[in-house]
């Protein structure tokens, strides 16, 4: 393969160059979260009339990549604010943070995941917004020493007492849950936080999702701005899913050169099938819907007016049309289209909802195999007429019938 060892002293000197990249950049391990979509965020202003004026999907301020935790730079004692700008939820949420040890998320010595990190992370937890804030409550702030990092987290619809009182390892299965900005210790495993910072200002902006299973993935049930006090004390955001300059985000830096050397074709070819950041408005299911959940062995009401449906299984199979709500396609009764009876407890979930005319499929599960016509799906994609879906064993095929208005 290396006839004359060109090629692989390349290789090594480029993974040498990453190593040496990753000492001098301590930064962390960015998560394979699912992007959010661009709807009602960022904000600018505030939602109580305070600040004006009040923008919605404002362009002032840009996404940041799968943030996990923050770090506040600076020494000595540092004064943040928190902000509450925004709430578009009907769940009355607490909002709260407690300090990590480092980008490993490490609360003394035990790890995301580990037996005992949960209690250890409550005991130093405090609350930021109590139960039931909106943006018309006061400006809230902390004291914490320069170089700390932040965990936040939100117990939904409930208190942290309440949350230590009847569900402590914030099981699924149990009320109230908690969800956190370090997303694999959320009960679903999915990512509830999104956060932005401002381009000029510096001003960062942090938003949650309060429903299970990813909810509506609108991320605005609990937006926030945090700012510092001390001058040259800004947030800085880390995307570490554990591990600082350890080994992982070394093999993660030489793994990104060389997938991205042998694989820009790849990268070309798929480009077109990503929906486009920025241009687009999210459609939401109203929350307390009446829409029935539909199993996987009947289609969906034929009053949902549709130009387009998926076809389950061979062709003939039952068909389920698609209109403007979001639809969940998975193997759990909370789907609107069930497949377990071909897979029960399998872990592939996708979402497809209509987005200025165009169908989109989200791919919600962490594992498990999703493909479109053959190739591993992304976050998001444009579904395009006869795409072959597979979750798991179960084979989908997306139809769409050209209106008169698209020729």
């Amino acid at each position: 393969m290396f006839e004359n060892g060109g090629a692989l002293r390349s290789i090594i000197a480029i993974l040498c160059f990453c190593l040496l990249v990753a000492r001098m950049f301590p930064t962390g391990v960015v998560s394979a979260d699912p992007y959010p979509p661009p709807g009602r965020l960022p904000v600018c202003g505030d939602q109580d009339g305070s600040e004006t004026p009040f923008v919605l999907n404002c362009l002032d301020l840009a996404q940041l990549p799968e943030v996990q935790t923050f770090t506040v730079s600076g020494s000595g004692g540092v004064q943040i604010t928190f902000d509450f700008v925004y709430r578009q939820a009907s769940l009355n949420n607490e909002l709260g943070f407690f300090l990590v040890d480092g980008l490993d998320a490490s609360v003394d010595g035990l790890r995301p995941g580990e037996a005992g990190y949960l209690e250890a992370a409550y005991r130093r937890a405090e609350i930021i917004f109590p139960h039931a804030s909106d943006a018309s409550t006061p400006d809230v702030v902390k004291r914490v020493p320069g170089g700390s990092i932040l965990m936040f987290f939100l117990v939904s619809n409930s208190t942290f007492a309440e949350l230590q009182k009847a569900n402590l390892e914030n099981s699924p299965e149990k009320l109230p849950v908690a969800f956190f900005s370090w997303d694999t210790l959320n009960p679903d495993g999915l990512d509830h936080f999104v956060g932005y910072q401002h381009k000029t200002t510096g001003l960062v902006q942090f938003g949650f999702e309060d429903l299970l299973n990813g909810g509506d993935v609108d991320y605005d049930d609990v937006v926030y701005n945090v700012s510092t006090a001390q001058i040259g004390a800004a947030i800085t955001p880390t995307t570490s899913d554990g591990g600082g300059t350890d080994f992982l985000p070394v093999a993660a830096a030489g793994l990104a050169v060389v997938a991205l050397v042998l694989g820009g074709g790849g990268f070309w070819y798929w480009r077109r099938r990503l929906a486009t950041a920025g241009n687009v408005v999210l459609p939401t299911r109203p929350r307390g819907s009446s829409a029935p959940v539909i199993s996987g062995d009947r289609p969906l009401p034929q009053a949902i007016r549709a130009n387009a449906w998926l076809e389950v299984g061979s062709s003939g199979g039952a068909r389920y049309p698609l209109g403007d709500d979001p639809v969940t396609v998975g193997f759990t009764g909370d789907c609107s289209i069930n497949l377990a009876g071909g897979g029960a407890g399998r872990p592939e979930r996708v979402r497809i909802w209509r987005r200025e005319g165009s169908y989109m499929l989200h791919k919600l599960s962490r594992f498990g195999v999703v493909t479109v016509s053959g190739r591993p799906a992304a976050a998001w994609i444009v579904l395009e007429e006869g795409d072959e879906i597979v979750l798991g064993d179960q084979r989908l095929i997306f139809r769409l019938v050209a209106t008169a208005d698209e020729g």
